[in-house]
């Protein structure tokens, strides 16, 4: 799929996602302006919360602040821990969540989800001079990403 049917899909996908949404009574509002939408404090490059008054910042925090902006509606994000997130649904603490991985809860029948809105395949880059056989039965480190500042905040 090139990068052009990938974003038409994509922007199909939020477009709908939000009209569902809006169409549904909130009780999450704290005033009709406002839409609060949870997120994950760390899940780069999707999410992830960049410093300590809990801005966010990400590929889901652009896609929502887009639609936010389209929809000419306000958007709370709420950063949380993945355990969190479906509860807050629940309870009325967030009126939609956004998360990039895959979330599928026991009572799935109680909520609407949006079709993928990304399509992507894990890869691995090295330089052509290497050989994967170089790799075989070494242990393999991630040592420092970039998002390795904003591991420490704690929410």
């Amino acid at each position: 799929m090139d990068i052009h049917k990938n974003l038409l899909m994509l922007r199909k996908s939020c477009l709908i996602i939000f009209i569902i949404f809006l169409l549904r009574p909130s009780y999450a509002q704290v005033d009709n302006d406002a839409i609060e939408i949870g997120t994950l404090v760390f899940n780069p490059p999707y999410e992830l919360v960049v410093d300590e008054h809990h801005n966010s910042s990400g590929f889901n925090i652009e896609i929502i602040q887009d639609i936010c902006q389209l929809i000419n509606t306000k958007c709370n994000m709420k950063p949380m821990r993945f355990d969190r997130l479906m509860q807050a649904l629940d309870n009325g603490e967030v009126d939609a969540i956004i998360i990039g991985v895959s979330l599928m809860p026991k009572n799935g029948e109680n909520y609407i989800f949006s079709q993928p809105y990304f399509m992507g395949d894990a890869v691995f880059l090295s330089l052509g001079s290497n050989q994967f056989d170089s790799f075989k039965k070494k242990p393999l480190v991630l040592f420092k990403t970039l998002f390795y500042h904003s591991a420490n905040i704690v929410i």
